[in-house]
């Protein structure tokens, strides 16, 4: 009977051994998680992601790239530990996590102007900033519509808050809106600018068509492109703050993932891309019980 224990816990041993060297591990370079990703960061993130899956091959990230409202739902409804989106949440959304008494950290990883592409058959270059919010209203005239990607995407949702009464036309995609805009002088395109630069998109058939408007700015009356370095200080008034915001305690891919996007070769992709690079430090929302 001592012998047929003995072997008994040998098996338990020999069992509990191989649990511990073939569950997968989740660390900051380890493991995988789910992501949901706002669909016009979809350029930069990809990238971002295909870099930090080379350095670390024992990562593995299973990303969504969906519209932002969309993104922030799942996030919300626990189907992705990790969220990259164009805006901070709102008080109301970080209670969420509180509720479940979990731990979120959003990280300000960088900013993107937008671009007010137009028919390069006009002669205009410049706008000044109050005339975005009549254009926004069809009021103006010579742009009668502006033309969004998606009306989910974040790019629609951060004109409807700081232009209340836009009217936004809703095109299929990106590439559609590009084609709106070189077909038609009256449709004013509204997108990130990244889009316009990307080398590997197939845009470029487009771009000989159409150009982007540099906006006078209204406090010091000097005029801005949506060049990304206008970003600071808000000199060009269209940008977009990108965040991730993670909720898998700090010990996870999603921080690991924050550590590499704030670092150089993080800032760096951001940079080449077009986009504004920042490093802030994160804004912790810790829940004791």
């Amino acid at each position: 009977m001592k012998k047929v224990s003995n072997i008994v816990s040998a098996f338990f041993i020999w069992a509990l051994l191989w649990a511990c060297n073939y569950m997968p591990t989740n660390s900051l370079t380890t493991g995988n998680t789910a992501i949901v990703i706002e669909s016009s960061d979809s350029i930069a993130m990809e990238q971002q992601l295909f870099l930090f899956t080379a350095d670390y091959p024992k990562s593995q990230f299973k990303p969504r790239y969906i519209a932002q409202e969309l993104a922030v739902a799942a996030f919300l409804a626990d189907s992705a530990d990790v969220l990259i989106c164009d805006r901070d949440l709102s008080g109301e959304e970080k209670a969420v996590f509180k509720q479940r008494n979990l731990r979120i950290k959003s990280y300000l990883i960088a900013a993107k102007t937008l671009g007010l592409v137009y028919n390069n058959a006009l002669d205009i270059q410049s706008i000044d900033e109050e005339q975005i919010a009549q254009i926004m209203q069809g009021k103006h005239a010579v742009f009668k519509q502006v033309a969004v990607a998606d009306a989910n995407g974040g790019v629609s949702k951060y004109l409807r808050n700081k232009y209340p009464k836009a009217i936004l036309k809703q095109t299929q995609n990106e590439q559609d809106l590009l084609d709106k805009v070189a077909a038609n002088a009256q449709v004013l395109g509204v997108l990130p600018i990244d889009y316009m630069i990307d080398p590997t998109s197939d845009r470029k058939s487009n771009l000989q068509k159409v150009k982007v408007l540099s906006v006078r700015n209204a406090r010091d009356g000097k005029v801005y492109s949506a060049a990304p370095f206008n970003a600071a200080g808000f000199r060009y008034p269209l940008v977009q703050e990108v965040y991730l915001h993670n909720a898998d305690g700090g010990r996870g891919l999603g921080e690991g993932l924050a550590t590499f996007v704030l670092g150089d070769r993080g800032q760096m992709v951001f940079k080449k891309l077009g986009w504004f690079a920042v490093r802030m430090q994160a804004r912790d929302m810790e829940v004791v019980n």
